[in-house]
């Protein structure tokens, strides 16, 4: 009979196990590191995410891979609002086929500073922002 043959065969078993786990660990964080540009997106003084103002409706559904349209009603084609299907909080106004405005109605996107629909007033007061209301609930950062 071998000696230490079981010490052996677990100590083998362990380190296989180990360097299993380290790979599903790797690629678990490789895989929410390479998060989709859709999933995250930060507000900016010229847009949200890929998206920027003065874009055409057609550059918009490029650069979200979308299909919006204009509304039937021609009346209605000046100004108008789409809703992007990954971003509930956020609907962009279109105005002469142009994007000239993004609304931001919820928590989850926020501004490179971190300040995001929801935050208390004195916190964003103290990042130095001045505010004006847009709604009794809601603030909006000039910046």
């Amino acid at each position: 009979m071998p000696e230490k043959l079981p010490e052996r065969v677990g100590a083998k078993w362990f380190r296989s196990l180990m360097r299993w786990l380290t790979r599903i660990a790797l690629l678990f964080i490789a895989s929410v590191g390479t998060a989709s540009p859709g999933d995250v997106w930060v507000v900016r003084e010229d847009g949200v995410g890929p998206v920027k103002i003065g874009m055409s409706l057609s550059q918009l559904n490029a650069v979200l891979h979308a299909r919006f349209a204009l509304p039937d009603n021609k009346e209605d084609q000046g100004c108008f609002y789409v809703n992007p299907a990954r971003h509930a909080h956020l609907a962009f106004m279109i105005e002469n086929g142009r994007l000239v405005r993004i609304d931001v109605d919820g928590a989850g996107i926020a501004t490179g500073e971190g300040i995001a629909v929801g935050d208390a007033e004195e916190r964003v007061r103290r990042m130095g922002k001045s505010l004006h209301s847009t709604q009794a609930n809601s603030m909006r950062s000039s910046m």
